[in-house]
């Protein structure tokens, strides 16, 4: 079992890792709300909440929201409007424990700046091949 939470502790969670890896966005609002790619893993059976008082949601588009915790601001959770309750990529750095994951996947890259690159070998998608 994976535990998490935000730095507060306004918002904790558990669930199963998926052992997919980690996926990395590097679209526009991700890099706002990050001030760098989102890296992010599945939890098999959705994300179970612990605790939940400092949970916000912010629909940034027709894609997706974005979960964090009103009270100290730390990302956490992407979710797409048609996922089921808890089906939400969870950000890694919002893990309790160090994850040892492998990249499997980068999205949007075509927004990637050119301050930052990442030496693995995952496949590379542009927004239309996501």
């Amino acid at each position: 079992m994976e535990t998490g939470s935000c730095l507060c502790g306004a918002v904790t969670f558990e669930g199963q890792r998926s052992d997919r890896g980690i996926g990395v966005c590097h679209c526009k609002m991700c890099r706002v709300q990050n001030s760098g790619p989102l890296m992010a893993v599945k939890f098999e059976n959705g994300v179970s909440l612990t605790e939940a008082r400092g949970l916000k949601w912010f629909a940034s588009s027709d894609k997706g929201k974005r979960g964090f915790c009103g009270e100290c601001g730390s990302t956490l959770f992407w979710s797409a409007p048609y996922a089921a309750e808890g089906a939400w990529d969870v950000s890694v750095g919002a893990l309790d424990d160090a994850v040892d994951d492998q990249i499997f996947e980068h999205i949007f890259v075509e927004s990637q700046p050119t301050y930052y690159d990442f030496a693995d070998g995952a496949p590379r998608k542009r927004s239309d091949q996501s």
